[in-house]
Order: C-alpha cells, then structure tokens, then sequence
C-alpha cells in the first residue's frame, strides 16, 4: 500500500506503508494546549491577580497535546492482521509522529481506538482505526550540537521556546569547583568531593537538573540554577573544562 504522497507521514520513524496503512482522508486533528494558568482574587481589587508560573520566555506552561490520525488497512485478512500487530506493537509505548515540513516530531505515548471491520458478506473490505497520541506541547527539532570552549561562547538558538542543553565536559586541569554561567545571570556551580583530575568528564543536563563526574553524581551548590537556552543568540561561559552543548529545539505551532 502506497504512503500517503502528500502527507508524507512517519509514525515512530517509518511510513504508514511499513505498517499496512494508508492515512483516511481528513482525520488528522492536534488539539489546542491546555495552558497551566492560575488566578487569585482578592477584595478591594478588580478583576483577578495573575500568579501563573511562567517559562523562562513569559509563557504559560502547556499541557500534554492529543493528536488524532484516521488510517485504514485494506487487502487479503493475513495482511490485515499483520498490519494491525505491527500498528499494536507501537500502543502504549512513547513513539514519535512527523509529517509535511514541520520543524521535527511530535513525542508521546500511543493508543488507538476501535477497529471498524467493514464488510461485504462473508469478506472484510477493510479495517479502519484512529491512532492517538498524548503528545509533548511542543515540536521536537534536530538536536543542534556547539562546541564549547573555556571561557565565554556564543551559541544560536533555533525554535520559539525554550531549550533545554546537555553539556558534555571534559576539565582541563585539575580542578577543586567548575561553573558555567549564562548570559541571563544563572549559573551552574559545581562543587566535587575532592578534586577533579585534568581529563575528567563532566555530564550536566539541565532538564534532569542532575551533574554527574565520570558517571558518578557530583555535588552542586545550594545557589545553582539549571537553565534553559533561549530563542536566538545565548552566551555560555565556562571555567575549568571545556567540551560541548546538545539542545533539541522547541517549536510551539
């Protein structure tokens, strides 16, 4: 079965074609995000205060995002069945869903609703089901990789919201603390047990909020701030170890 040419689908990488689908004419829908706001009112003042936690760009946080997409499976019952165990193998797992020029993927766990088995007399025509997807807000792009020297680095950063890097390090010397400071007055200050020796490999990724010294977790100080990058130019400056900065970029559409 052909994928479908102007879709250009991908579900967890492949083709609908891999699994025996064939996308059904006008079932793709992407719910809106629903924003994490908060408001609290109070007497004597009009209106509501707004006490909405936001990301580092002023936005709401959003929610997790379900995507619909309609597909079918036509043929002999034996490739039938085996398209709806290839399409089975993917339910429940976190699987990736791409398609047209979008920037990167969608990300998230997948289910899918009712087989609808048509049939005409003793045959079955077709089997037809919607895939669903709860999704991560955002559009996934290309990880996007900077190599970094000690001392001050500029880095672009690609998407409209915020990224969030893994930086792998290697020290220099032998070193008793580590930073890496961002442009915007955060840093990361690293606070080992004992001193690193030169060669030692450092792995910080912000998202997790974790630091780890030759796979080891390594103290940090109270004041440490784990930051994202933003949109557009970013200044990371290093001390102590140099190395690299990994980012996906987040695309809110």
């Amino acid at each position: 079965m052909p994928a479908d040419p102007l879709m250009h689908i991908l579900l967890d990488g492949r083709p609908l074609d891999w699994y025996g689908l064939s996308a059904t004419d006008g079932v793709l829908a992407i719910e809106a995000p629903d924003l994490a706001v908060a408001y609290q009112s109070a007497p004597g003042m009009a209106g509501s205060h707004d006490v909405t936690l936001d990301d580092p760009l002023g936005c709401a946080y959003p929610g997790l995002r379900r995507i619909a997409l309609g597909v079918v499976t036509v043929g002999e019952d034996d490739e039938m069945m085996d398209a709806r165990r290839r399409l089975g193998s993917l339910i429940g797992r976190l699987a990736t869903l791409s398609y047209r020029e979008l920037p990167g993927q969608w990300r998230g766990r997948v289910t899918i609703k009712d087989w609808d088995e048509r049939m005409l007399g003793p045959c079955r025509v077709d089997c037809a089901t919607t895939i669903v997807m709860d999704a991560y807000p955002h559009i996934m792009g290309r990880a996007q990789r900077h190599t970094l020297r000690e001392g001050a680095n500029l880095l672009h950063v690609t998407g409209n919201r915020p990224a969030w890097p893994v930086l792998t390090l290697t020290t220099s010397r032998a070193v008793s603390a580590l930073s890496i400071k961002d442009g915007r007055g955060h840093t990361i200050d690293i606070r080992p047990a004992a001193t690193l020796p030169a060669g030692t490999s450092v792995l910080v990724d912000c998202k997790a909020q974790t630091t780890r010294a030759n796979g080891t977790l390594a103290p940090v100080s109270l004041d440490t701030d784990y930051f994202a990058l933003l949109p557009g130019m970013n200044t990371l400056t290093l001390s102590g170890a140099a190395g690299s900065c990994e980012h996906e970029p987040e695309w809110m559409i």
